[in-house]
């Protein structure tokens, strides 16, 4: 019975691991993906984030519009009426 069972066992795992080298897999267990050249990559434009700065001087509200993409202001103080 033991000698069946040895038998089997050493017979599964064999063709088990013969089936692992006829179907390679990456590591993940996804496809990997080719290199993509230089040339086909395209570079899209992305919008800059802009944020509005306040400010109060002698009870009046002012507003400065501030690009934090560039770290510098787009516009001069204005009042907000």
């Amino acid at each position: 019975m033991r000698t069946i069972k040895k038998l089997l066992v050493t017979t599964l795992t064999a063709g088990l691991c013969s089936l692992c080298f006829m179907f390679p897999v990456s590591a993940s267990g996804m496809e990997e993906t080719p290199a993509v050249a230089a040339e086909e990559v395209q570079i899209s434009p992305r919008k800059d984030v802009l944020e509005w700065g306040y400010k109060v001087v002698d009870g009046k509200l002012y507003r400065r519009l501030w690009n934090a993409t560039r770290g510098e202001w787009v516009t001069d103080w204005e009042l907000v009426e």
